[in-house]
């Protein structure tokens, strides 16, 4: 056991004090990810998985225990805390600011912490589409719809889209609809790159068009699931600046003991990393 009279620092006091003086930090960050599948078939219902993890980054003095309070609006499940925890409480719905209260209490080192993993509940997806590929001799036609869910008001940094069609033999032409559309053909993928940066909620977002391949060199060993018009468009976004669960920390209520000078910086994001959409005339080929 360390003295704090004696330790390698010299005398604790003194430490803490210089230490007051100096930058400390405490960052906070909060990290949400949304997966889904959408297969615009009756009786077969999608898949959306929310979920969510609080980060910690600190440079305060050794032994300095940190209280922090976050809310969200959503209803917050299968809360994993750290083991660095020294305890948390998930609050009944008391708080007049939200539905949900979580304080987390913790001493920090000098190591950036996962404190929390969560996942949560959200009745309407971010986004979500529908899309319909069918035969149109020699190639493909394809219509893409994308929509957002407004009451969210999250702000995109990007929304992009992937159209794959691996085993069809490359894309030797094609045309979009609207023709001024930021859709690109990646070459190396095979596959339709579509990409609005900043779109604004309002807008829809559309995307039609005609596809030819090089049907001589059509393979099914790439994805031995894309056959025929069997077809999906991948989504994916990034919001930096909110969170799809509206969970938010309560900076007025991070406290320190010992009290400490120190600089709080926070950050949120979120992100859709795969949003799948199938082709609404083809078949459903996962669940």
């Amino acid at each position: 056991m360390v003295n704090r009279s004696t330790n390698l620092f010299g005398n604790y006091s003194d430490w803490l004090q210089n230490n007051a003086k100096q930058n400390a930090t405490v960052t906070i960050s909060i990290k949400e990810s949304v997966r889904g599948v959408i297969y615009n078939k009756q009786r077969i219902n999608d898949y959306f998985d929310y979920t969510g993890k609080i980060i910690l980054t600190s440079t305060l003095p050794v032994k300095t225990d940190i209280s922090l309070t976050f809310i969200s609006t959503h209803d917050i499940t299968h809360m994993v805390p750290s083991p660095c925890l020294g305890s948390f409480n998930k609050a009944d719905s008391t708080s007049s600011l939200t539905d949900n209260n979580l304080q987390l209490f913790l001493t920090p080192g000098f190591d950036t912490l996962e404190l929390m993993k969560y996942k949560f509940d959200q009745v309407h997806p971010p986004v979500s589409g529908y899309y319909k590929v069918t035969n149109a001799k020699p190639g493909l036609q394809f219509n893409l719809q994308l929509q957002f869910y407004l009451e969210d008001k999250l702000v995109f940094d990007y929304i992009e889209v992937a159209l794959p069609y691996p085993n069809r033999g490359p894309i030797t032409s094609f045309s979009f609809d609207p023709q001024n559309s930021e859709a690109t053909l990646n070459k190396a993928k095979n596959q339709i790159t579509w990409r609005r940066n900043r779109p604004s909620l309002t807008d829809k977002m559309s995307l039609s068009g005609t596809l030819q391949f090089d049907s001589k060199l059509a393979t099914t060993e790439k994805h031995p699931l894309l056959q025929d018009t069997n077809a999906y468009a991948d989504v994916s976004f990034k919001c930096s600046s909110s969170t799809v669960s509206k969970m938010k920390l309560l900076s007025e209520a991070v406290i320190v003991f010992p009290s400490v000078r120190f600089r709080l910086n926070y950050d949120v994001s979120s992100v859709g990393t795969s949003i799948r959409i199938w082709n609404s005339a083809g078949e459903v080929l996962e669940q």
